[in-house]
């Protein structure tokens, strides 16, 4: 709550419209003019004026309380709706990441040197750290600098980049994430924003289709069709027709098969899943935010600092001036509302 009121102060001071500020400065000095030169007297005249303020307060505040709460209830109801797409992209992504396993497990697919080299002499070198390489990584990691430059210098490991690419989608550092890799049950499992960000920058998927589509008469050499065994063909194709029914529905196992599926789940299942993960992790919008601002200070400054001095004896004098204030921030606050209302129908209806 406290996080929310600071981004919303934060809009208001950084609003860039020159003319509801000027507004509302020329309105605070009229007020201010206008208590000055025309003083309340008595003590029954100010508790009036504070009976007055909680009244109307109170019907604005719940005005205001009731659109939160609706507004509260839009977003719930819209987060569970994206929630059910969610979940069926990320099903999508844990199916091909079941592809990449049975790859991966598969000894007769690469070549016997290469994965030898990968896993062994570069064994502390990952996939991330080959296309996510920044100036803070080559300065906390300088190991892994030289041993990345010195991948960089191998010639003769035909297949590292893609074998490279289909561990870090098998994960092998992340154990608790393993056990749904080996069936086929939809495990509706969401995947947390930061592995996403490192998948789609990295585009993983994208091998598949440059190996064994862009560039297949290079790479023919480098992978083993032949002797894939039979249960892991099948494997593949009901984890393909799986990802996409209608795609591949009548598709056989290969290269192209392979690489259609790759450049799908790069091109657009990865992007469809982070956008609609990040809609889903978003704080409160803009909209809400203001509105909450302008429901805590017309609480304060409307119920709560006019009961309390309707509660306490205190002189003429100090009592009037805590009034003033009360109800200049009170109706700068409402103003400011006003101005800001056009905004907020927009933001409701804008799609």
């Amino acid at each position: 709550m406290i996080q929310n009121f600071k981004i919303a102060f934060k809009l208001l001071w950084k609003n860039k419209n020159k003319n509801v500020i000027f507004i509302l400065v020329c309105s605070g000095f009229v007020l201010i003019y206008l208590f000055i030169n025309y003083q309340l007297e008595s003590k029954s005249e100010i508790n009036q004026l504070l009976s007055n303020i909680i009244q109307f307060s109170g019907i604005f505040s719940a005005i205001l309380i009731s659109f939160i709460i609706s507004k509260v209830i839009q977003i719930r109801h819209e987060k569970l709706e994206r929630k059910k797409e969610i979940v069926k992209f990320a099903n999508k992504i844990t199916d091909f990441r079941r592809i990449a396993r049975v790859l991966k497990n598969s000894w007769r697919f690469w070549d016997i040197e290469m994965r030898r080299k990968i896993d062994n002499e570069y064994e502390d070198l990952n996939f991330f750290d080959i296309k996510l390489w920044d100036y803070e990584t080559e300065e906390s990691r300088p190991q892994l600098r030289d041993l990345r430059e010195a991948f960089f210098k191998e010639q003769k490991i035909p297949g590292a980049y893609l074998y490279l690419e289909i561990k870090i989608l098998v994960l092998d550092d992340y154990h608790s994430w393993q056990l749904e890799l080996y069936n086929r049950y939809d495990y509706d499992f969401i995947y947390e924003i930061e592995i996403l960000e490192k998948w789609m920058g990295s585009h993983c998927g994208n091998g598949l289709w440059y190996c064994f589509v862009n560039e297949w008469s290079n790479y023919k050499g480098a992978f083993n069709f032949i002797d894939f065994r039979k249960d892991e063909e099948d494997e593949i194709i009901a984890l393909c027709k799986k990802i996409n029914p209608e795609k591949y529905q009548n598709s056989k196992f290969g290269n192209d098969l392979l690489g259609t599926v790759g450049s799908e789940i790069d091109a657009h299942v990865l992007p469809r899943l982070y956008d609609l993960t990040i809609l889903n992790a978003e704080p409160l919008p803009n909209t809400l935010r203001f509105t909450l601002l302008v429901l805590f200070i017309t609480m304060v400054c409307g119920i709560l600092i006019p009961l309390v001095l309707t509660s306490i004896t205190l002189d003429t004098f100090l009592l009037l001036i805590f009034s003033n204030i009360a109800v200049i921030i009170l109706s700068l606050s409402l103003l400011y509302f006003i101005l800001k209302f056009k905004n907020i129908l927009d933001s409701e209806i804008k799609v």
